[in-house]
């Protein structure tokens, strides 16, 4: 449930941010604000994996005329990765633990369902994403202040640190992590910013002074390294940590302490010292470790009954997603 909550509101944020750059450039070919639009639809078609997207040949047309994919991505059920996809499956994950969460939880699914259920091509697709949002932000705050801090809600809690860590990286990977012209930069920068629910932080740094950072560096640091924002990738891990700490897994905790040690290490200036590859390889990297300790957790709770554990399994997507 965590996972797919999760999945579903960085979809809705990276969207939305996609469809104000379609409004304001879409029809201004050649322009650095074009170009900035481009560079997105592109992070939109790998943060949410749904190939083949806005990419290459085949999304070309969709290049053209972006907007009835981006209401696909919104609205269709059928397409693994759309917001749709993504919460239905938080909705038939949270009905497998109905025993576990509070009462409100099923009002604001039902409100959610709704909202993407009922769209019609004329409702507009901002406001259907605001609407989506807010019912997801009302899902985490219910997960937050209503639910005991117990075992089960750490799993929920660990999907939702991996699922976000691993958005972010993507995020990072596909945006900040690709070199361009300096006057698209700046757009795709506060873009990606903007998707990651941190763009206020950074324009106040930017006010206050960097220390020496540039700008990028700035972005970067914001959502890889900092771990007082709540969007940024070591927030994730430190968070991770916590929760594998309350499951009492000592066969995952090690790994997952070696990534946040591994972040806190990172140099800045590394990570820029040619070109944008150290900041791509590390990225993968932090990916993959990711990726093994999700695989390391489904393994050990479940994929087989656990003596002791009282841990529901549910099999999502071909027994890929169970937390």
């Amino acid at each position: 449930m965590g996972r797919y909550a999760e999945r579903a509101e960085a979809a809705a944020r990276l969207l939305r941010v996609a469809d104000n750059l379609v409004d304001d450039h879409a029809a201004r070919p050649g322009t650095t604000g074009h170009a900035a639009m481009l560079a997105i639809l592109d992070a939109v078609t790998e943060v949410m994996s749904v190939h083949p997207g806005f990419v290459g040949d085949e999304g070309a047309s969709r290049r053209e005329d972006p907007l009835p994919h981006l209401r696909a991505l919104t609205l269709d059920p059928r397409i693994v990765g759309s917001v749709a996809y993504s919460t239905h499956r938080a909705v038939i994950a949270a009905q497998a633990v109905r025993e576990s969460l509070s009462l409100d939880t099923w009002l604001v699914m039902s409100r959610l369902e709704r909202t993407l259920q009922h769209a019609v091509p004329q409702d507009d697709l901002q406001e259907l994403l605001m609407e989506t949002i807010e019912g997801l932000l009302a899902l985490a705050g219910i997960g937050v202040e209503s639910l005991i801090r117990d075992p089960a809600w750490a799993f929920a809690d660990a999907g939702k640190r991996v699922e976000r860590a691993q958005q972010t990286i993507r995020l990072l990977a596909s945006v900040l992590a690709v070199e361009r012209a300096p006057v698209v930069e700046g757009t795709t920068t506060e873009s990606a910013l903007l998707a990651a629910e941190s763009v206020i932080t950074y324009r106040r740094r930017l006010t206050s002074g960097l220390g020496g950072m540039s700008a990028l560096q700035a972005a970067v640091d914001l959502l890889l390294r900092d771990v007082t924002n709540p969007r940024s990738v070591a927030f994730q891990v430190d968070r991770l940590v916590e929760d594998l700490e309350l499951i009492d897994d000592e066969a995952a905790l090690p790994a997952v302490r070696e990534i946040a040690e591994r972040i806190a290490g990172l140099d800045l200036d590394g990570l820029f010292a040619d070109g944008r590859a150290p900041l791509a390889g590390s990225l993968s990297s932090l990916g993959t470790q990711l990726r093994e300790v999700h695989r390391s957790v489904d393994a050990a709770y479940f994929r087989r009954k656990q003596a002791g554990r009282n841990v529901q399994w549910v099999q999502w997507n071909g027994g890929e997603e169970s937390w």
